[in-house]
């Protein structure tokens, strides 16, 4: 049972230490995991090359087993663990006409299946991309027309959209599918909530000054969002509804974070300190940090108890 599984992860849990570190020649971009198959999904842009690479990662061993050529414009992973498919975010600005869409892989083949077209206008491009698995949709920063585009994943063929507070730029989403809820920071000091079951706006928060990412705990409901200020910053902890119920100090700069529901513990990148700082769910405390590791994304695995951090050139792996 879930209950079983997340005592003894919690018996076993200590402090995070580097498992591995896998190095590239080119920097990466995000990083998703599927806790399902216990494959990892890792973006390499090829800045205007022919093709991007989509590097799978065996959880087991750590080591990469395959690499996949994907559409140039390749930055932000999401994956779908019941249906196996991986969604990237994707804006092709190297193109003579640039266009953004999201490129759709099929995880039991290992190849692209599709491109979904989301924008040719010029602009701040698709900044987040999230996954709801109960509802098999997807959900879309696009900064560019600064709406969220909502995808069907049955025909992967986008099927409406969700408008956000005028003049904002909506980033790193997060979805709670058991509630029907969808969080979206919004690049500024708001995070604005949506009810994906009716597609409308239901309130927006303010807190920090530069929302970026947001992740959620399906088990206790919790909401954590980074402040990318520059300097000293924090994460802020918001209730389903989006009441900001505390700040947590963490590194400079925070940028991509993920959480372990079963542990309750949320992992944030500190990009300019190349920090992954572990905070405390239930006390909503920072308990521990890891140094000189390249963090930008995160991706957690809450099977393994492995945190997966990409940036910089590398993929490091961390034990929770």
């Amino acid at each position: 049972s879930v209950t079983c599984i997340a005592l003894s992860l919690a018996a076993v849990a200590t402090a995070q230490t580097v498992k591995t570190q896998i190095n590239f020649a080119q920097p990466v971009a995000g990083v998703a995991a599927n806790p399902a198959t216990n494959l990892i999904y890792l973006v390499q842009p090829s800045f205007g090359g022919t093709s991007d690479t989509l590097t799978v990662v065996n959880g087991r061993t750590d080591q990469i087993v395959q690499n996949i050529p994907v559409p140039v414009g390749a930055y932000l992973p999401a994956v779908n663990l019941l249906t196996n498919k991986i969604y990237i975010a994707s804006c092709n600005t190297f193109a003579a006409t640039p266009s953004c869409f999201v490129t759709v892989v099929d995880g039991w083949r290992n190849q692209v299946k599709k491109q979904i077209a989301i924008t040719t206008n010029e602009g701040n491009g698709l900044l987040g991309i999230a996954v709801d698995p109960l509802h098999n949709r997807v959900y879309v920063a696009n900064a560019t027309d600064s709406v969220i585009d909502i995808i069907d994943g049955h025909s992967d063929t986008v099927t409406g959209t969700l408008a956000v507070t005028a003049g904002t730029t909506p980033t790193g989403l997060s979805v709670n599918p058991f509630i029907n809820r969808l969080y979206a920071p919004l690049g500024d000091n708001e995070v604005e909530i949506f009810n994906t079951k009716t597609k409308t706006s239901l309130s927006t928060t303010i807190v920090g000054s530069a929302d970026s990412f947001a992740t959620v705990n399906v088990v206790t409901g919790n909401v954590y969002v980074t402040d990318a200020a520059t300097g000293p910053s924090t994460i802020a902890v918001l209730t389903p509804s989006g009441t900001v119920t505390t700040t947590v100090p963490v590194g400079d700069t925070p940028y991509g974070l993920d959480v372990d529901p079963l542990t309750n513990r949320i992992y944030v990148a500190s990009t300019a300190l190349n920090v992954v700082t572990a905070v405390d769910g239930k006390t909503n405390t920072a308990i521990g940090s890891v140094s000189s590791v390249p963090a930008n994304f995160i991706a957690v695995n809450f099977l393994t108890s492995k945190v997966y951090v990409s940036g910089g050139t590398s993929l490091t792996v961390l034990t929770e």
